[in-house]
């Protein structure tokens, strides 16, 4: 299916792989941050609501960016095969 011996098949499974770990790290600031906020939001029930519409409106951008990269990359790859 795959020729792993390929250096394009190798640099997109790479990135597919590194990104996962950020993805991972990400996490793991996500869970330091909200056992920074929670203290702060018992005392004000109403940022709950905004800080998980913010939350999800920073995920989202950040979504929309990783996979327009990837289809950009994707494209370039393929640019490049057929002028090869």
């Amino acid at each position: 299916m795959f020729n792993f011996k390929d250096p394009k098949v190798l640099h997109i499974l790479e990135t597919v792989l590194w990104s996962f770990i950020w993805m991972i790290v990400a996490l793991a600031w996500n869970w330091f941050i909200d056992s920074i906020l929670v203290p702060l939001m018992n005392k004000f029930a109403f940022l709950w609501i905004i800080w998980y519409l913010i939350y999800a409106v920073v995920i989202t951008i950040l979504a929309v960016f990783v996979i327009t990269s990837y289809v950009h990359l994707i494209w370039k790859i393929e640019k490049k095969e057929w002028k090869e």
